[in-house]
């Protein structure tokens, strides 16, 4: 190989690796891997064998390998609770119920970080998981205060009234309290920190509208239908009765 031709591979390397100062995203890496391969195989021995390796490249790798776990996690951890709220609470439709009350933080959330162009970074990977834990217990206290509220004969409206009397303070306060302190991490200099920071707080302060507001309600309409049904089989059962 002539000077020539190695001065020419190291210009168009050089060029990559100005283009490569911030990480790039899968498809761009692979085709800054496609280029500096091609640029190898026109100008190298064919016994020479070229690898595309340095910092840029591991970085890259490494938001790769971070979406797809961030992608695996939320599934597996949607599946747990589908199998676990479920046991817990001795009804599918109370267990459903708390599935999607913490499902929606978790959609906002992801959907403003596309909105806004956040791409998923070692910091920002673990919103689901840090979000989820620290807001699911108040979506399970509310709901099995309820639960054993109805069991002792309280109608389903005094049921939800009587959780948020008890309850109501305790979980707007628990929320306040941890949303600011993610809050603080919001200001940092560090994008990746102030990116976590805020993206948390948004998930626990929408959790707690979820928890406060919608999650009563939707406790109020599935008592009313379960009511309605058993009135309706107990007429029924009537009906038989007088027929026999």
């Amino acid at each position: 190989m002539t000077e020539d031709e190695l001065e020419l591979l190291g210009e168009r390397a050089a060029t990559d690796a100005r283009r490569a100062v911030c990480p790039p995203l899968e498809k761009e890496l692979a085709s800054l891997k496609e280029r500096v391969y091609a640029a190898g195989r026109s100008t190298l021995p064919a016994d020479v064998t070229l690898k595309v390796t340095g910092t840029t490249v591991q970085w890259a790798n490494m938001d790769r390998e971070v979406s797809h776990t961030q992608m695996s996690s939320m599934y597996i951890l949607s599946a747990v609770f589908l199998v676990l709220l479920p046991i817990i609470f001795k009804s599918w439709i109370l267990g459903a119920i708390g599935v999607f009350i913490n499902s929606v933080p978790m959609l906002i959330t992801f959907g403003l970080m596309g909105l806004l162009n956040i791409k998923i970074n070692i910091a920002t990977a673990l919103v689901g998981g840090v979000a989820v834990g620290s807001t699911m217990d108040s979506t399970i206290f509310f709901i099995n205060r309820v639960r054993l509220a109805r069991a002792e004969g309280m109608t389903v409206v005094e049921a939800v009234d009587h959780a948020l009397l008890t309850i109501g303070d305790g979980i707007i306060m628990t929320s306040v309290i941890l949303a600011g302190g993610f809050a603080c991490l919001a200001t940092s200099s560090f994008l990746p920190t102030s990116n976590f920071g805020g993206l948390v707080t948004l998930s626990i302060l929408v959790a707690l509208y979820m928890d406060i507001l919608v999650n009563p309600i939707l406790l109020r309409l599935v008592g009313s239908a379960e009511a309605c049904a058993a009135g309706r089989q107990l007429d029924s059962s009537a009906l038989r009765k007088g027929a026999q």
